[in-house]
């Protein structure tokens, strides 16, 4: 509750997309955990393991690139491929 006092209307995008990327990482290290926790988990604990991890890695990558390009952290350059 906090945060969102100290954070302007114009930040609310990029606060999300970082909020959003801890529940990503939250979701990987739970699914981590879990799998580590049992000694010898079935075949479907592991797909679900796989899967939490996976979808979880996707969610904090892509939040963070949103993070970066609502707040203008990118260079204003753009990409230069080796190759025409």
């Amino acid at each position: 509750m906090g945060i969102g006092r100290k954070v302007s209307l114009a930040d609310l995008p990029q606060t999300v997309a970082g909020f959003h990327a801890l529940v990503g990482i939250a979701a990987v290290t739970t699914s981590i955990a879990s799998y580590i926790s049992l000694g010898h988990p079935d075949a479907m604990h592991t797909i679900a393991s796989f899967l939490g991890v996976f979808i979880g890695g996707v969610t904090f990558t892509g939040s963070l690139a949103a993070f970066r390009k609502l707040a203008n952290l990118y260079k204003d350059s753009k990409m230069q491929f080796p190759y025409p």
